[in-house]
């Protein structure tokens, strides 16, 4: 009980800092891009099956900064290939919003397009992505997810290897 109010209390404030959702043209709005935002998710079955989202868009040539959590910055720390962000637990506060000093770290470059491969329903990750200077945001469907991404992609409710495979075959459309 105690957690639905405060994510809808979460929910209320992020609504209060939408950006509006214009319409946009996706003809090419992938293989026209070059900087990419990409938000990881937390848990580690995810995370796994999230990786193959991001080899894929490194693989077709573009630059990735990756937003995790500090645990999973240690797998890439000697990495040469990503630019990272990484956030800790204490940087979200008590309705599970993020703090000022990591909304000022997303908000330092401007971004293509913008993912959220979370496939939790929270409100972290939609305020972070919805701060991020960006003309296309993609991620999952969840509740109120029409008011947080332009661009949604249907999850599997049981694997979620196969909700990241529907986000890569909808990305190799355009």
């Amino acid at each position: 009980m105690l957690n639905w109010i405060k994510l809808n209390i979460g929910r209320f404030f992020l609504h209060k800092e939408l950006k509006e959702n214009i319409k946009q043209i996706f003809n090419k709005f992938f293989t026209d891009s070059h900087d990419f935002f990409i938000i990881m998710p937390e848990q580690e079955e995810q995370f796994k099956q999230a990786l193959k989202v991001v080899d894929f868009i490194y693989q077709s040539k573009k630059n990735i900064t990756l937003f995790l959590v500090d645990y999973q910055y240690n797998l890439f720390a000697d990495n040469k290939i990503y630019d990272l962000i990484y956030f800790q637990k204490d940087d979200k506060n008590w309705f599970n919003l993020p703090n000022l000093s990591i909304l000022q770290k997303v908000n330092e470059h401007t971004y293509d397009i913008a993912v959220d491969l979370s496939l939790d329903d929270n409100v972290f990750t939609p305020f972070i992505i919805n701060k991020v200077k960006s003309k296309f945001r993609i991620g999952f469907k969840k509740n109120h997810s029409d008011l947080y991404y332009n661009f949604i992609v249907e999850p599997d409710k049981i694997n979620s290897e196969i909700s990241y495979k529907n986000l890569l075959n909808s990305l190799k459309l355009f």
